[in-house]
Order: C-alpha cells, then structure tokens, then sequence
C-alpha cells in the first residue's frame, strides 16, 4: 500500500490542497455576498467617506429643523438609509430652497434632501434620481374661495415659495392672481394667518401638515400634477447617480421606503406611481 503520511502530520500535497480549498471558500464567500454597493472612489464624493447634504429647515415632515436643531422629515430618514447601503456618513447643511439646485449642479453638495419637484426646467441644470414621492399641488386657505378652481384666484393674493414648482405652476396657469412670493414656509403660513395673502400654495405633504396644525386651514382647491420628488444630482456625477438609484430601489424592495413614508405620512395613501413602479410595494 501507499502510505500518505504518518499519522498527525500532513504532507506537502495535503497542506497546498488545504491552503488552495481556503482560497477557494473565501472567494465563493465574496462572491455570494455580493460586490460592495459602492466603491468610494468611483462614487467621487465631495467627501470622502462623507455624503454632504443640502437640506432645508421649514418643509414640513419632509426636510426640516426639529425643536433641537436637528434634521428631520421623510427626505432626511430616505438619506440616511441610502447613505448605511452606500457605507459613507451623511453630513447636512441648510439653505434656502431658491439655491438648492444650482448649489448641488455647482458641486456644492452631493445632493439634497427635500421635496423637489422633477422639472424640465430644473433637469436642465441637473440630473435627478427615480422617485421617491409624488404629490398633488394644494391651495390652503383661511376663508373659502368662490370655486374649486383657478378662476377662483382671480383677484386674489397668493403666497408661494420663490423658485419652487408651485410658483412654475401658478405663473402658467394663474394668470389673474397676485403672486406674492416668500424665502420661508412659515413666513408665508403666518401671512395666512394673518389675512395678509388670501392663499398659499404648496404641497399636498406639506399642506397635510399644517391642515393638522391649524385647524382655521382648509383646502380652497387641488392642482393635479403628475410632478414627483426626486434627490438632485450634478450632471457630472454619472457614477454617484447610478449608485443613488441602485440603492434607492433596494428600498422600495426591501421595506425601508414603506416603513419610512408611514411614519411621516400614515394618513396619505402611497401614491399610485410608486405601486405601478416598485410592485413589491402592493405585496406589503
């Protein structure tokens, strides 16, 4: 017979054998895990290991300040989920909405969390991620209108955001109504409050939240729009976009963006779109 070697020791063949079959196991590990959902490099952050975020402070239960001084809302929590799949750290900055796009196509920032419209205007200084949200475009108001649309606003002052998709829409379509534009959501809410505007336009998320906080607010009338939120992108950054996606749809898949949107927004339905688009949403 051919002995292999003495009993308790292993033989030069045997010890190559093992050493390779190690090799072997840990690349099949590697490969069953999966690659890394980013390499830091490729991603080209601002940053380093950083993910910096412009962020607002007045846009209710989607992007603002809390009561100590942190960042909260909907648009908050979705980036700081993508940024634990990206592995990288999201550090926010605050600013005012009217600068937000031309601040992240300058390379400013990596992108923003908040509720900004897709348009065509803004696609033309920017790229934009899927969507996260779609919303309707709500007029608030104190004192009911004479009708449920846009001629109802005629001769009325109405308040909006500068540079925010409701001031888009209100200039097409509101042609007979002074606009009044405002920097701040509650600088305009408080003009409602007090009779200084007849009306204030804005989101239907944003417009839910203070309808619960100022039971005097009601809605004077509904625009619809199929309009969706979606993060900005500079159009140099092709890599990090690619990425955004990638993990934004491991979200809708795996539940995060469900848990996220009820806890903000438990009273809206999930809009239609995102069922259409995501289906493994309907199964939840």
């Amino acid at each position: 017979m051919t002995r292999l070697g003495s009993p308790g020791k292993i033989s030069m063949a045997q010890r190559l054998y093992v050493e390779v079959a190690a090799v072997l196991l840990s690349i099949a590990a590697a490969m069953a895990s999966g690659p890394p959902a980013h390499a830091a490099d490729d991603l080209k952050l601002i940053t380093p290991g950083e993910l910096t975020v412009v962020a607002l402070a007045d846009q209710p239960g989607t992007s603002f300040i809390d009561a100590n001084g942190q960042n909260q809302g909907m648009a908050i929590d979705l980036m700081n989920a993508i940024s634990a799949k990206l592995g990288v750290k999201p550090v926010y900055r605050t600013a005012a909405i009217a600068g937000v796009i031309s601040a992240v196509a300058a390379n400013q920032y990596d992108t923003a969390a908040a509720g900004l419209a897709a348009t065509d205007e803004r696609r033309k200084s920017v790229d934009f991620s899927i969507p996260w949200n779609y919303g309707q475009l709500t007029v608030l108001v104190r004192n009911k209108l004479p009708g449920n649309d846009a001629s109802a606003l005629k001769g009325k002052t109405l308040g909006l955001l500068t540079g925010s998709v409701q001031e888009v829409y209100a200039r097409a379509n509101f042609k007979e109504t002074d606009i009044k534009a405002f920097q701040q959501q509650p600088a305009m809410i408080n003009a409602l409050l007090a009779n200084q505007v007849d009306a204030v336009f804005l989101g239907s998320y944003d417009g839910s939240t203070y309808l619960a906080r100022y039971p005097e607010l009601s809605v004077g009338l509904i625009a619809g729009s199929d309009v969706y939120n979606a993060f900005p992108v500079a159009k140099t950054r092709p890599e990090f976009l690619a990425a955004l996606n990638k993990v934004m749809n491991e979200l809708f898949d795996d539940g995060t963006w469900l848990k996220i949107y009820k806890k903000w927004y438990a009273t809206i339905a999930v809009p239609r779109q995102l069922l259409e688009q995501h289906p493994r949403l309907a199964q939840r």
